[in-house]
């Protein structure tokens, strides 16, 4: 989708009983999962049976025509299906061929069904997630279905402007687990050099920054954060505690990491006194850093959100009116447009594969 977004001719294949996966997960508008039409603008679709010797055929004789080809298929699956790199590549030497698994195309996992859920849980991130004293937990959005989507069309450019100079294709290979570990380097690295495992912190708590989370005021939560020392003494003063920030148990931001119990006592039950727009308000006018958490209801109507154009209205002529966000990458002179809307299942007929429009 991102790469349609920025003008790549994308046609999707789908099996054709039921198409993507994602199509039956409710909610829906006119009887299409909102699901699907967030992720599937600017695609054609065509329905394939790759399970048939046929829809096979078809598919390789289409990869003389197309640059790239990506696809999330088990090893397993490919190997059956004669789908592999080195099948296509010998088809059309300069095809870049993107696979997105779950755990890589080789080793003891690479045949294992893989989703979000299970690799926050197999990576670690669920560890470091939650409360310390309740059940591990997941982000409340598919964060690293995401992530590895990103990194596949980080690679495919990649792969692509390498190909202006060798004339070669080449394969891509994007895992979520991969993908997930390249943002967990630090706690990563924490537990390879000294053994501390990382715990999850109560109310979103960092390990290595104090104060940093979210607290509780007197009608909700904010967050907030001292990132570095020059801004404790300001943290101080809006919370009318000056004394705090002479306390030589808090000077730096190390001490107060090894006194954090101490401090978050101190801090806590000041923050009860007042409402979270006050706190904003008063951490704000003395540079603290600070956020309310907002609602997907509030997020609509953010003044940011509306002033950064972040929600673009696309007519679907089966669904109607569909919101979805548009491409976070923002270029001056060839700027990513929302073209065609989510495709209906098979809606393009199979001659698409043969010559893209």
């Amino acid at each position: 989708m991102l790469l349609a977004d920025h003008g790549a001719d994308v046609v999707k294949v789908e099996e054709p009983s039921r198409g993507d996966d994602t199509r039956a997960f409710p909610p829906y508008i006119a009887g299409e999962s909102t699901y699907y039409l967030s992720l599937n603008r600017g695609k054609k679709s065509v329905a394939l049976d790759l399970n048939s010797a046929r829809g096979q055929e078809i598919l390789r004789s289409a990869v003389t025509e197309f640059d790239v080809l990506i696809h999330n298929y088990r090893p397993v699956y490919v190997e059956r299906a004669c789908l592999g790199y080195e099948e296509l590549a010998a088809i059309n030497p300069r095809l870049i061929y993107c696979t997105i698994t779950g755990f890589g195309t080789s080793g003891p996992k690479a045949d294992k069904h893989a989703y979000d859920l299970f690799v926050a849980g197999i990576a670690g991130l669920m560890s470091v997630t939650g409360e310390p004293d309740g059940p591990p937990q997941r982000p409340g959005v598919n964060l690293i279905d995401h992530l590895a989507g990103i990194n596949a069309a980080f690679g495919i450019l990649l792969a692509l402007k390498a190909r202006e100079r060798t004339g070669r294709g080449q394969r891509v290979e994007v895992s979520l687990l991969d993908s997930l570990l390249s943002c967990s380097g630090y706690l990563v690295a924490a537990e390879a050099a000294n053994g501390k495992t990382p715990q999850p912190t109560s109310h979103n708590q960092h390990a290595q920054i104090v104060p940093y989370g979210t607290f509780r005021t007197a009608d909700g939560y904010i967050n907030l954060g001292v990132l570095h020392d020059k801004v404790w003494h300001p943290f101080c003063h809006a919370l009318s505690r000056d004394d705090l920030s002479v306390d030589p148990r808090f000077q730096t931001n190390a001490l107060r990491v090894e006194h954090k119990s101490a401090l978050l006592d101190l801090v806590r039950p000041v923050l009860l006194s007042r409402t979270a727009d006050e706190w904003l308000e008063a951490f704000e006018a003395v540079g603290v850093p600070c956020g309310p958490i907002n609602s997907f209801a509030e997020v609509l109507t953010d003044p940011q959100v509306i002033h950064n154009s972040l929600l673009v209205e696309m007519q679907h002529p089966a669904y109607g009116s569909v919101t979805v966000v548009r491409s976070p990458v923002l270029l001056s002179e060839t700027p990513a447009r929302v073209s065609l809307p989510p495709p209906t299942l098979g809606e393009h007929p199979i001659s698409m594969l043969r010559r893209p429009a």
